[in-house]
C-alpha cells in the first residue's frame, strides 16, 4: 500500500494543494490522507465569503485528488460544526478522529479504519490535539467533546493490534521534543507526538499542526514524519510485508486548478479596499521587532479605536510585510492571514511587565548587533509570538539577563483595559498568565473583517506610533 499524506494546507489552493494534486498519481493501491487544517491562513477564505460561494474550493480539489481519509485540525472548526460537516461531505472522504465525540451525531466520525491490501491488513486511527479548546472559539465546538490524546491513543492501539498487521496513527498535533535533535519545542499538551512515538508502539505516526518538516525517521517505537504547511511539501509512504519506507517530497509539477476560479480570485486579491496617505514598508521582521513599524502602529490604533481599550497589542510577522498606498486584500491578508478575534481584559503592571519580558527574550546581541534568538526561529518560525504595545511606554535593555530586560516602563494608570487577539488571550505563544484573566468581552467579527470595514470607512487614516522606545545594547 502507498500512502500520500498532506496536512496544514491552510487553503493555499493554487500555490500548494493544486501543485500536490498535479504531482501525484492515485491508483487502486493508494490511500490519500489529509492531517487537517484545510481552513484559514489563505485569502481564499475571505474570497469565498465575499463572493458568497456555496462550496469550499479546497474541498473540491481534495475530491478531485481522491482523498480517502480526513483527520480534522483545529482550524477546520473555524466555520463551526456545520462548516466542518459540509467540508467533509464535499471532499467525499471519511472523517477519522478517535478522540472527537460528536454529541449531535451528524459528522459520521470514525474511530478507526482498516484496509486490506494483498492480504496485509493496515489499521488507521486519527487524533486531534486535546489543546483544541485553547485554539478555537467555544461556539464553534458546541456539541463536540475532545478526549485526552494519550488515553485514546493507547485504547486505539490495543484495538488495532488485534485487528491489523500494521498500525498507523494520524495526529493533528506535533512534537513536544524534536525527534531528531531532542530539542524541547513545547511545554504544553498542544503537542504530544514525541510521547506517542516513544511510549507507544504504532508502526507509523503521521503528525501535523506544528508547521515544521520532519523527514521520515525512526524514533522510539515508530516511524514518523511531518510535512510542513501551505502545501509546500507532502509525504509518500510505502507499506509492504517487508517493512515501511517513506519520504517528504516537494511538489514540482505546475498546478492544474480551476482556471476560471483562479482568474477571478487573483482579480479580487488585487482589488482596493482602502487608501493610505503613503505606503508602509517593506518591513523586515527584525525591524518590526526593534524599531517602529507603521503597520503594527496602525492596527494597534484601529483596535483601540474600535474597542475603546486603553492599550492594544499586535504581534510581529514571520515574513517581510508592506502596505501600498492603495491597500489590497492580497497585502492586508498577507499581514493578517488568520481569523482571530479581539478580546478585552483588565491588566496591571505585573501582567504587562511579564508579557514584555517574554517579548524581550526574542532578542539577543551578537557582534554588537541585535538578532532574533534561534529559540524562536528553529525548527519552528514563531515571530508571531513577539508582541508590540501601544498606549504605554517601554524599552528593552538587552545587556540584562532574560526576565529583567524591561526598562522605562510607563503606564497611564494602574488598571488598564487591554485589547488582544483571542489566540494570545488564551495564553498561547508563551503567555499563560493571560488565560487566567477573565475576559471582559470578545468581538463578534474577526480582526480581518474589522480591518476591512475600517479601511472602507476611513480614507487615509492618521494614527500614533507605538510606545516602544527601542532596545539598549551597550
Amino acid at each position: 500500500m502507498r500512502l500520500i499524506f498532506t496536512s496544514d494546507t491552510h487553503n493555499n489552493l493554487f500555490g500548494g494543494l493544486a501543485k500536490i494534486k498535479a504531482s501525484i498519481k492515485k491508483d487502486d493501491r493508494t490511500i490519500i490522507i489529509d492531517g487537517g487544517d484545510s481552513f484559514s491562513g489563505s485569502p481564499l477564505d475571505y474570497f469565498k465569503k465575499d463572493k458568497n460561494l456555496s462550496y469550499y474550493p479546497q474541498a473540491q480539489l481534495f475530491k478531485a485528488m481522491g482523498l480517502d481519509i480526513a483527520v480534522p485540525g483545529n482550524h477546520d472548526f473555524d466555520d463551526g460544526y456545520d462548516g466542518l460537516k459540509q467540508f467533509i461531505k464535499e471532499t467525499g472522504a471519511k472523517l477519522l478522529c478517535a478522540n472527537l465525540l460528536d454529541r449531535k451525531n451528524c459528522l459520521e466520525v470514525n474511530r478507526h479504519l482498516i484496509y486490506n491490501f494483498d492480504g496485509l491488513k493496515i489499521g488507521f486511527t486519527g487524533l486531534i490535539t486535546d489543546y483544541l479548546e485553547n485554539l478555537q472559539k467555544k461556539e464553534n465546538l458546541e456539541g463536540l467533546e475532545i478526549l485526552p490524546v494519550m488515553e485514546v491513543a493507547r485504547e486505539e492501539l490495543d484495538f488495532l493490534k488485534k485487528e491489523a498487521d500494521v498500525t498507523v496513527l494520524i495526529y493533528h498535533g506535533g512534537y513536544e521534543i524534536d525527534p531528531i535533535t531532542e530539542k524541547v519545542l513545547s511545554t504544553t499538551s498542544e503537542h504530544q507526538g514525541y510521547k506517542i512515538i516513544t511510549e507507544l508502539d504504532y508502526d507509523l505516526v503521521l503528525t501535523a499542526h506544528q508547521h515544521i518538516v520532519i523527514p521520515f525517521t525512526k524514533k522510539g517505537n515508530s516511524y514518523t514524519l511531518q510535512c510542513g504547511f501551505n502545501g509546500s511539501k507532502y509525504a509518500e509512504v510505502e507499506i509492504t510485508k517487508d517493512g515501511i519506507k517513506g519520504e517528504v517530497i516537494t511538489p514540482v509539477q505546475e498546478a492544474d486548478a480551476d482556471a476560471e476560479l483562479k482568474e477571478e480570485y487573483e482579480k479580487w486579491l488585487d482589488s482596493e479596499i482602502g487608501t493610505l496617505s503613503s505606503s508602509l514598508g517593506p518591513y523586515e521582521p527584525i525591524e518590526v521587532m526593534t524599531k517602529s513599524c507603521g503597520i503594527v502602529d496602525l492596527v494597534n490604533h484601529i483596535q483601540r479605536e474600535m474597542t475603546g481599550a486603553d492599550i492594544s497589542v499586535t504581534s510581529a510577522f514571520n515574513s517581510t510585510v508592506s502596505l501600498d498606498r492603495s491597500i489590497t486584500y492580497r497585502e492586508l491578508l498577507n499581514c493578517f492571514p488568520f481569523p482571530n478575534h479581539l478580546v478585552l481584559k483588565w491588566v496591571d503592571e505585573k501582567i504587562i511587565r511579564a508579557a514584555l519580558e517574554k517579548a524581550a527574550s526574542f532578542l539577543l546581541i551578537q557582534n554588537g548587533q541585535v538578532v532574533i534568538s534561534k529559540d524562536y526561529t528553529e525548527p519552528l518560525l514563531q515571530l508571531f509570538n513577539y508582541d508590540i504595545y501601544q498606549g504605554i511606554e517601554y524599552a528593552f535593555d538587552l545587556t540584562r539577563p532574560i526576565g529583567k530586560r524591561v526598562i522605562e516602563l510607563k503606564l497611564p494608570k494602574e488598571k488598564l483595559l487591554l485589547v488582544l487577539s483571542d489566540y494570545r488571550a488564551g495564553g498561547n505563544g508563551g503567555y499563560p498568565f493571560f488565560k487566567d484573566i477573565e475576559d471582559v468581552s470578545m468581538s463578534e467579527e474577526s480582526i480581518q473583517d474589522m480591518l476591512f470595514r475600517y479601511f472602507k470607512e476611513n480614507k487615509e487614516p492618521v494614527w500614533p506610533r507605538s510606545g516602544f522606545k527601542g532596545v539598549k545594547i551597550i
